[in-house]
């Protein structure tokens, strides 16, 4: 943006330098700060560096002024990124590194008994004491898949249209984001894309940025799902968001201890159906399920006999 003859020798270079040296991280200011302080000065001796997110109005200004004030840029990334990855991948290959295991299942290689066998083991310990956090109605199905999303490096679901797939993306969506993980979604098309969106609860979608194709509609919508994002970070409050995750847990220990008394209840009725019983002076005796089948059994003989006192 600045004219060649007003561009300052080497800063762009120091500055890229820095920034691998921050490990691309726009958040930690302790490099990013250095560096937009040393660039404003490299323009300008009187230049000036503000550490500030706040929006300010335009001034025009006798120096150069800096803030910091990050901006989130979105483009089409090239093939030419992609390409390189590959050939990059290709050349380790052919010195005889090792395969990536995401080829690895696109070739086809089967792993070692070894590895099939002890990977999960390790795995599932660490699983053990994960919470789920489906917001939906969910099955055993479901718990499965999460646990091998743990435990493997890639996870095919299949079913016919109607089976719940679309429904069980919700629900690991949700799951993955509170326990901070990344998900990026993608589909064949973009319908797929916008079924599943209204398939997440309300609270979730602010959460998401949405790119849904190239038109003008599509562009609104990824413009609003941002700035949805950078609104509920102005908006974060940690205070709030403690006692507000501390009202969901005890929510849910009161609702795995009604679980329980309930499971409990059941387990009595079906021990109290397996105790032998003695009914009608001894006419019946079993457990409850034996005898309501010979009550079953004696019903025609009993209703003939009424039938025939009331006759007479």
């Amino acid at each position: 943006m600045i004219d060649i003859e007003e561009q300052p020798a080497r800063a762009e270079e120091d500055a890229k330098n820095s920034l691998k040296e921050s490990a691309d991280d726009p958040w930690d200011k302790r490099w990013i700060e250095g560096i937009l302080s040393a660039l404003v000065h490299s323009i300008n001796p009187d230049g000036e560096y503000h550490d500030r997110l706040e929006a300010k109005k335009l001034r025009y200004l006798s120096k150069p002024t800096v803030e910091y004030a990050p901006a989130l840029i979105l483009r089409k990334r090239s093939m030419r990124g992609l390409t390189e990855i590959l050939n990059g991948i290709k050349k380790r290959i052919e010195a005889g590194g090792p395969i990536p295991p995401e080829f690895e299942d696109i070739a086809e290689i089967q792993q070692s008994d070894h590895e099939i066998l002890t990977e999960p083991e390790l795995d599932s310990d660490l699983q053990a004491d994960v919470e789920i956090y489906f917001p939906k109605p969910s099955n055993e199905e479901q718990l499965r898949i999460v646990e091998k999303i743990g435990s493997a490096s890639g996870v095919l679901v299949q079913g016919p249209p109607g089976t719940g797939k679309s429904h069980t993306i919700a629900n690991l969506i949700c799951h993955l984001l509170a326990t901070g993980k990344r998900t990026l979604i993608t589909a064949k098309t973009p319908r797929a894309l916008k079924v599943l969106e209204r398939l997440l609860p309300e609270e979730m979608r602010p959460l998401c940025i949405n790119l849904l194709g190239s038109g003008l509609e599509e562009k609104r919508s990824l413009e609003a799902s941002v700035r949805a994002v950078l609104q509920k970070n102005e908006q974060w409050n940690e205070h709030y968001a403690q006692k507000e995750i501390q009202k969901g847990k005890d929510g849910l220990n009161r609702f795995r201890q009604e679980k329980s008394e309930i499971e409990k209840r059941l387990r009595a009725i079906r021990e109290s159906e397996t105790h032998t019983q003695v009914i009608a002076e001894g006419s019946y005796r079993g457990t409850a399920a034996q005898i309501a089948q010979d009550i079953a059994k004696d019903e025609d003989i009993y209703q003939v006999q009424l039938s025939e006192k009331s006759i007479v």
